[in-house]
């Protein structure tokens, strides 16, 4: 069942031990680090952050960069290139914006793992093209977290594995719908461990994408949270296609083994009986980054989907509910899509006095908490943001609760 090649060799043991090199690591402390160039990381060196919910690395802008061609099929903004090269440890995150598909000069693309026994681990790659592209020879992909860009018609590639590569990837999570190829080998990838890569809204695979392609693939414990499984092959390739066997597909082609199990989703914490108003009302909002951030993205019931104020809306925008009629609450909770907001304020409209506080002292992902009042509409007014001074440093909430 197992690719001939050892595993054990991948990665300097997946950078559990110091590389040959004596080389110390490279690394970025907690925080928004705002990067101007690209980054190319050559034979034993290692990047590394203080955690994926610690360090993000923000890449505003790749022509300033002088990335200057298109990138939709290759390169990346992280480069691993050599022998024992290791990136761990940290977010990469582009801003928001729409995908055109290919030849417009698109590229906002995550690592591109090109040496010898590298390895990625503990990496979330936000906003999105392409997630990651692995031509890596003996490479190592672990717990790596995709949040695909949502705007356009999405993304281009969850997963590339690229050229004459031969990679294991395990664990991680797509957490939003996969990207137009998902998982896919392109142009010769030889063999390939998939292993433990959760899909919490489907998963699409495409074995041959740009292909035929010319080794194997290893699908184990890949599953999903909801939605489908999509197997999908190249336009024009010969295939034998794939067989439903009520597990899951089986790539006859590729595997002697189920590709796929269905998963059970995580267990949420507990919540209040009480149901959420704000899904009873309609959403509305001072701006919006785009058609695909609108207001009522944050009162959908997904925690996927959010909504974000247009570039320069900072501390000042808003965010409303309206109900077709008067309801009593007693209780706010904003959950973000991106931790930028550290101060709200909640108010209800008075037809004679115009907009009246409700309460103050907001924080993202704790309850906020008022006498119970009957109110037909609500408004969160954002009073202060994180750092960051740019234009595209607006609020965004993935979801907001309102409570009786």
């Amino acid at each position: 069942m197992w690719p001939l090649f050892p595993l054990l060799r991948v990665g300097y043991h997946e950078g559990r031990d110091t590389p040959p090199w004596g080389q110390a690591p490279i690394t970025y402390g907690p925080g928004r680090y705002m990067l101007t160039q690209l980054i190319r990381l050559t034979s034993g060196q290692v990047l590394r952050g203080a955690g994926m919910d610690q360090t993000t690395l923000v890449f505003p802008s790749l022509t300033a960069m002088g990335q200057g061609a298109e990138w939709d099929w290759w390169g990346g903004v992280i480069s691993l290139d050599g022998t024992e090269v290791g990136l761990e440890d940290l977010t990469i995150e582009f801003a928001p914006h729409a995908y055109q598909h290919h030849g417009l000069g698109q590229g906002w693309n995550g690592p591109d793992v090109l040496g010898t026994h590298c390895w990625v681990r503990n990496v979330r790659v936000v906003n999105y093209d392409v997630g990651i592209l692995c031509g890596a020879e003996y490479g190592t992909i672990e717990n790596l977290h995709l949040s695909r860009n949502v705007g356009g018609d999405g993304a281009h590639i969850d997963v590339g594995f690229v050229g004459a590569s031969r990679c294991h990837m395990r664990g991680g999570r797509v957490e939003r719908s996969p990207a137009i190829h998902g998982v896919a080998g392109n142009w010769g990838a030889q063999e390939h461990v998939i292993e433990g890569l959760i899909g919490a809204a489907g998963l699409v695979v495409e074995p041959n994408h740009n292909g035929p392609a010319s080794g194997k693939f290893w699908f184990v414990d890949v599953g999903i949270e909801s939605g489908a499984v999509a197997l999908q092959w190249g336009q024009g390739n010969q295939h034998q296609g794939g067989v439903n066997d009520g597990g899951g597909f089986v790539l006859t082609e590729h595997s002697t083994s189920p590709l796929y199990r269905t998963v059970a989703p995580p267990v949420p914490p507990p919540t209040s009986p009480v149901s959420n108003l704000a899904r009873q009302a309609v959403a509305a909002a001072s701006s919006s980054w785009s058609s695909g951030y609108t207001p009522e993205k944050a009162n959908d019931g997904d925690d996927g989907t959010r909504w974000n104020s247009a570039a320069g809306d900072k501390v000042g925008a808003w965010w409303q509910l309206d109900w077709p009629a008067p309801v009593t609450i007693s209780g706010v909770l904003v959950r973000e899509g991106i931790a930028r907001v550290t101060g709200y304020v909640c108010e209800r409209w008075d037809g004679a006095t115009g907009w009246i506080p409700l309460a103050g002292g907001g924080v993202a992902g704790t309850r906020l908490s008022f006498p119970s009042v009957s109110l037909q509409r609500l408004r969160v007014r954002v009073t202060s943001l994180g750092g960051r001074t740019e234009n595209w440093y607006t609020p965004t909430f993935a979801e907001v609760e309102v409570f009786a």
